[in-house]
């Protein structure tokens, strides 16, 4: 497989695009079969992969063959990144402040829901859960470092929204008073700082990513409905924590998700 992908013709959404020096042996039917398995698809009893990819659309026919598109070699390549280098998270835990040193760091690779997945798994153990008992009452404080709700919403959003032709890899870099999700570039056009705030609406802003996000609703990982930052919010106020930031330049170069500790979880 090549490690590198020029150009792609210019379409509405990058994801749907044809991967044109890529060939349709790049995607693996076995990881196709197994999402359909799970997401209950009849498509999944199809004996001919070609027809089952034409009817998921994920090729697209042209001068005489069949080429994958972006989206699908994200999501059904063994190596992802080997075509687009930032389609991997890359988890860094601090032992201080931005400018100490670094105490651990994971790399997740492979498919994309499979990355979401095993770095969710991986951040649900770190941040555990405390609970406080109380003797003036029965019911004891329970609550996370983080609350997972809120981890999952901004590391699927950031997966669904940046843009695969970046090299640079989504971050989860964990500090001792927060965590914080960056992906790149920054929101598109007709979204404003002002927008990510509490008790705001999102603008219903066209899609980065139309197919991506399409798959992972699909696996139950994201709405495409822009309630990930109200549920961001709310897992945050639910967990009794501080509220969540976003953070982006002027020129949109990235957008930064910034969960602060429980302050109960604080050394």
């Amino acid at each position: 497989m090549p490690t590198s992908v020029l150009p792609f013709p210019i379409h509405d959404h990058f994801d749907d695009q044809p991967a044109l020096r890529f060939h349709v042996y790049d995607l693996r039917c076995t990881l196709v079969r197994e999402f359909l398995h799970e997401v209950s698809s009849d498509l999944v009893s199809e004996p001919d992969d070609r027809e089952m990819y034409r009817a998921m659309r994920l090729v697209h026919r042209m001068n005489g063959h069949e080429v994958p598109r972006n989206f699908a070699l994200l999501f059904f390549s063994d190596a992802p990144d080997r075509i687009f280098p930032g389609a991997r998270i890359d988890v860094v835990r601090f032992q201080d402040d931005a400018g100490g040193d670094v105490f651990e760091e994971h790399i997740f690779r492979g498919p994309l829901h499979r990355q979401v997945r095993d770095c969710l798994g991986y951040l649900g153990n770190l941040v555990g859960q405390s609970v406080r008992k109380h003797p003036d009452r029965p019911e004891a404080s329970t609550w996370s470092a983080y609350p997972l709700g809120a981890i999952e919403e901004a590391l699927v959003n950031a997966l669904h929204h940046r843009d695969y032709r970046s090299s640079e890899p989504t971050k989860v870099y964990l500090y001792p008073t927060e965590m914080t999700v960056s992906s790149y570039p920054g929101p598109v056009a007709g979204l404003k700082l002002e927008d990510f705030t509490t008790g705001r609406r999102i603008p219903q802003v066209p899609a980065r990513n139309r197919r991506i996000g399409e798959l992972l609703k699909e696996l139950k990982l994201a709405e495409t409905r822009s309630t990930g930052v109200p549920k961001i919010f709310r897992a945050m106020r639910d967990n009794g924590s501080p509220e969540p930031r976003f953070e982006f330049d002027e020129g949109r170069t990235y957008f930064t998700v910034v969960l602060p500790i429980h302050p109960d979880s604080v050394a």
